[in-house]
Order: C-alpha cells, then sequence, then structure tokens
C-alpha cells in the first residue's frame, strides 16, 4: 500500500521536505565520505517530496470548471504542451 495512502497529503509533503533539507544541510557539511554517501542516499529518499506537490494542487483545483483531461490541467503549470 503506497504511503500516500496511509499518511495525509499535506503531512507526508511537509516532512519530506523537512527532511530533504536535512539531509541538504548534512551533505554540505559532512566531515567524511561515509556521511556524505549516507546524506545522498537519504537526499536521493527524500526528494521525491517536491514531486508530490503537483498532483496534491491538481486535487485542489475547484469543482466549478468542466472536466478536462489532466493532460490540459496539468500542461501549463509545467510549459509543457497538452497531447
Amino acid at each position: 500500500m503506497p504511503l500516500g495512502d496511509l499518511v495525509e497529503n499535506k503531512s507526508l509533503i511537509l516532512t519530506m521536505l523537512c527532511c530533504l533539507v536535512a539531509s541538504l544541510l548534512i551533505s554540505a557539511a559532512a566531515p567524511g565520505a561515509a556521511i556524505f554517501i549516507a546524506s545522498s542516499f537519504l537526499l536521493g529518499i527524500t526528494a521525491v517530496g517536491t514531486q508530490m506537490i503537483l498532483p496534491v494542487a491538481a486535487q485542489l483545483e475547484s469543482d466549478q470548471e468542466p472536466p478536462m483531461p489532466r493532460t490540459v490541467k496539468i500542461a501549463p503549470e509545467i510549459d509543457a504542451k497538452p497531447y
């Protein structure tokens, strides 16, 4: 079962972003290679927090507009053309 189904989206995103900042600070101040490698591993795991923001923002769209395909809704936000 995905973690996003078990935990509220807002708290999950905030936790992931806080861990991302912490892992960036640890890797910037790492005194040795072992700590740098461990923080880089944590960085790779927590970097998905930024990718969770866009689907949550798409869910917050009002229901008063007529339904549109998902690519058309998201495309202007990421500067891509809809298919």
